[in-house]
């Protein structure tokens, strides 16, 4: 049911994306009006939102679920994605260790109480409460203490709501579609009967995410700093700025697919020696896809953080849809082997395009 609730959630990271980008330029001119009007959108946006991803959660949980306990479990991940929305308020003004501090502490506390009286635990409302209090509970508080640390922020209606939920699903159109590049070329290995690759290619696509989530942590506060000090930088450090992040981006996601690439099966004969291996040109086929995601996500937080950016989210969505309708079509004449192979090959190359040619034109409109 967790899960289920997890599902709903994409929406907030757009939400979170532009609050963070609208409450950075307002604090980096001194806008304290304008920080409070973006809050304000921000959190208006997220309680909408929460409402009808909560609403729609139960309503597909009360069909499947056992008890009315199942359907309060499914809507706690909502509850904690909207809790975000105020912790990126507080990383807008790149003060992440306030809100890390409270967290450790949190997790200690919450952890150390379920851990001593672990044989009173029979109630999964309280067990799924006990793994996602910790976050929710420390973004709360970092949003009060910053309203008690700047007075001068007030709630302000929020007359661009709209403006607000339309830039952030330009970030979910993009995000959103890198996610289900994934998670779908898995699910449709799967669906067509082809176990043993699918067994493969999950098992490394989870390694891939293990050591994707840190590059992301790390990735937060650097666009925060690069985005409150945006408006003041001249077109020259702008433009340095946007070629040190590519070169970058591309450096580091060409180092993660040849370590796929070189280690990918030797990991594999390691921990999972039961699992078959493809032929040598799947892995570095794979390892090239993952080695794009890798730019892609380092070169988006960074354009997200400064811009809207709707023709890179419209170029993203329309190279992982080639993709994956490349893939999709070749199942009709090619081993399921070859059109994992042409899916990740089609999407890395129209991907890694996308993202280039987005970089020489923003430079060259600077």
């Amino acid at each position: 049911m967790l899960a289920l609730g997890s599902t709903f959630t994409f929406f907030f990271g757009g939400i979170n994306t532009v609050t963070r980008r609208r409450l950075s330029f307002a604090y980096s001119s001194g806008d304290i009006f304008e920080q409070s009007k973006a809050i304000s959108a921000g959190v208006t946006a997220g309680i909408a939102v929460a409402l009808a991803a909560g609403i729609a959660t139960a309503f597909i949980a009360n069909l499947t679920a056992s008890s009315w306990s199942l359907i309060v479990v499914a809507t706690i991940p909502v509850i904690g994605a909207f809790a975000n929305i105020l912790d990126n308020v507080r990383a807008a003004y790149n003060e992440h260790y306030i809100t890390a501090i409270l967290q450790t502490i949190a997790q200690c506390v919450i952890y150390g109480c379920a851990i001593i009286f672990s044989s009173q635990l029979d109630s999964v409302i309280v067990c799924a409460m006990v793994l996602n209090l910790p976050l929710a509970l420390a973004s709360v508080l970092t949003f009060v203490l910053l309203c008690r640390e700047r007075r001068g922020l007030k709630f302000a209606v929020p007359r661009d709501l709209g403006h607000t939920i339309k830039s952030a699903s330009y970030v979910v159109l993009a995000d959103g579609a890198v996610s289900s590049a994934l998670s779908g070329s898995l699910y449709g290995l799967g669906a067509v009967g082809a176990t043993e690759l699918a067994a493969w290619y999950g098992t490394l696509m989870r390694a891939f995410q293990a050591l994707l989530a840190p590059i992301l942590l790390i990735m937060l506060p650097l666009t925060s700093f690069v985005s409150l000090r945006w408006v003041k930088w001249n077109t020259l450090v702008r433009q340095r700025a946007l070629r040190n992040v590519i070169a970058v981006a591309v450096i580091y996601g060409f180092s993660v697919g040849l370590t796929f690439a070189l280690g990918g099966n030797h990991y594999l004969e390691t921990f999972f020696p039961q699992i078959q291996h493809p032929s040598s040109i799947t892995p570095l086929c794979v390892a090239a896809f993952f080695g794009v995601i890798v730019a892609q996500k380092m070169y988006v937080q960074l354009i997200y953080s400064v811009s809207e950016a709707r023709q890179l989210s419209i170029r993203i969505f329309s190279s992982i849809s080639f993709g994956t309708c490349a893939g999709l079509a070749s199942q009709f004449w090619l081993s399921s082997t070859q059109a994992l192979n042409l899916f990740c090959v089609s999407t890395s190359v129209t991907l890694l395009f996308a993202i280039l040619s987005d970089q020489a034109f923003r430079r060259k409109a600077l």
